[in-house]
């Protein structure tokens, strides 16, 4: 999910990516990620066996309507002011990591080297951007914290902290063990037909050095994605390899791949070290929108930029805008209703030719109105 360093975010206390071996063909799509319904017998147990062997599992009815009401008209409000800022004079720019290491880089790194993205908040706001993942596809968190997107009803809902937090006996009175993970929340909006996306894991390696070896650590990260639209297989679901969030890479390759129709109301719960992907979306018209939510060990950071040796960024030209701008749906939008932008000495010549002409239909209907 989005690179942007959080702040102001909730707590309470507190990848790597390869290219698969190119002579195996990839396994099909699976019938489905194994769901439970939240309101069901001994749902939570079942969602952690099932979180815990492959990776991800699908809750069914996880939200109230009402709720996600709420959500959509939040979420709503945040997209269209990140695509206004997006339309808005201003650089467009990318990542360039100093290193991509052949073991790691492909299923982390990858994902945002050389990709465009644009810083959206303004001096007084907390860090955002929106990372542009292809045509009309992005990652943006702009304008949630201030929304009902930021309150524990959104980020942690009672079911999928008992799944992902259940009670234990060593803590400290008065501190659940969610108070050492940091919460916040972004948005996965895809509007038109997009290809799919490319295999990654949410979290970096924790060992650049050598082969992915973090699979056997208990799990420090989680992502949940919340549908605002209904998403069947032409939406473009998100799709996930079962079980490589405790597999070596050498298995990458062969491991299944799932992916789950769902309603309002539903939400996908993963480990971030398991593969998973934005699915290809057939579409044309009409737009798919989800919310995430992220989950971090208090002590993990992906803030990539605060490391200038370890990434740079340089603007994109004046060209490659000129590309993006034509090609993406989102923009397009924001700027058949927009009006040009007047230099500030033509900007005042309109206004008073403006008003000289409003003086003289003045005089012209005063002499029509003496007239009669």
């Amino acid at each position: 999910m989005t690179r942007t360093k959080q702040t102001a975010r909730k707590s309470t206390g507190g990848a790597p990516r390869r290219k698969a071996v190119a002579t195996k063909a990839e396994p099909e799509t699976a019938a489905g990620v194994e769901c439970v319904v939240s309101d069901s017998p001994a749902a939570e147990a079942k969602a952690k066996a099932i979180l815990a062997r492959d990776g991800v599992v699908h809750v069914k009815g996880l939200f109230r309507a009402e709720e996600i009401a709420a959500f959509g008209r939040a979420y709503d409000t945040c997209w269209s002011e990140a695509k206004t800022r997006l339309a808005a004079p201003g650089p467009w720019r990318r990542r360039l990591y100093a290193r991509m290491d052949p073991r790691t880089a492909p299923y982390t790194k990858a994902l945002y080297h050389g990709v465009p993205y644009k810083v959206l908040n303004r001096a007084d706001e907390p860090a955002s951007e929106a990372i542009r993942m292809g045509p009309g596809r992005y990652d943006f968190t702009q304008g949630m914290a201030a929304t009902c997107l930021e309150s524990d009803a959104c980020l942690r809902p009672d079911f999928a902290r008992r799944v992902l937090w259940p009670p234990t006996d060593g803590g400290q009175a008065g501190a659940p063990p969610e108070s050492e993970w940091v919460s916040y929340a972004g948005g996965l909006p895809t509007e038109g037909a997009n290809p799919a996306g490319k295999w990654h894991r949410d979290v970096y390696s924790l060992w650049e050095e050598a082969p992915i070896s973090d699979g056997a650590l208990p799990p420090f990260y989680y992502t949940m994605i919340v549908p605002l639209t209904q998403i069947r297989a032409e939406d473009g679901p998100t799709q996930f390899k079962l079980g490589t969030h405790r597999a070596a890479p050498e298995a990458f390759a062969s491991a299944p791949i799932a992916a789950a129709d769902l309603d309002v109301g539903d939400a996908l719960l993963f480990d971030g070290s398991v593969l998973h992907r934005g699915g290809p979306r057939a579409k044309e018209a009409g737009a798919r929108h989800a919310l995430y939510v992220v989950h971090h060990k208090w002590w993990y950071s992906d803030d990539d930029l605060a490391c200038p040796r370890y990434v740079r960024v340089e603007d994109l030209s004046a060209a490659e805008v000129a590309d993006i701008e034509a090609a993406d749906p989102a923009l397009r939008v924001v700027r058949r209703w927009a009006l040009p932008r007047l230099p500030r000495h033509a900007a005042a010549a309109a206004v008073g030719a403006a008003a000289a002409l409003a003086a003289v239909a003045a005089v012209g209907l005063a002499r029509a109105q003496g007239g009669n």
